[in-house]
């Protein structure tokens, strides 16, 4: 944790997806010292972080609805709302207690993301996956040209 109070990440956002990232010693004149604090001290804007122990597989069902609304446009708080929601609904009773989906909390300034910030980046992965199927594709073509050459 001490590490992370020498950085300056100035992010907009930090999911600390693990379990405890929000519980942490109490210190006199401080607050909690946690690993979410330390990400507050470097100048993130916001973050998502769990307050306790969660099941393994709640946590990534949420988690992984957080991060769909979040390219969807949605603000954190939002998308960590929402999540849980959408994870409530289809909860087995015994998995709708609060224990397995209310650990993550949002924290921060409001801060939103452009749904083409998203698509930008899968825009980009699918330009670099089509050079190199295309670039795979010509030296193909040109070895098979050079083979019916020699033979």
């Amino acid at each position: 944790i001490y590490e992370i109070y020498h950085q300056s990440l100035n992010a907009r956002l930090a999911v600390l997806s693990s379990c405890n990232t929000g519980f942490g010693k109490m210190a006199k004149g401080e607050g909690i010292l946690s690993l979410a604090r330390s990400f507050a001290y470097t100048g993130t804007q916001h973050i998502i972080m769990a307050l306790w122990e969660i099941e393994d597989k709640t946590g990534a069902r949420i988690i992984t609805d957080f991060y769909h609304r979040l390219s969807k446009g949605f603000s954190p708080n939002e998308a960590i709302r929402d999540s849980k929601l959408h994870y409530l609904q289809s909860a087995p009773n015994l998995f709708a207690h609060p224990y397995f989906w209310a650990a993550y909390v949002s924290v921060g300034k409001p801060v939103t993301f452009k749904p083409d910030v998203f698509e930008k980046e899968k825009t980009d992965k699918l330009l670099i996956l089509s050079l190199s199927v295309g670039a795979i594709l010509l030296v193909l073509i040109l070895m098979k040209k050079r083979l019916s050459l020699i033979g």
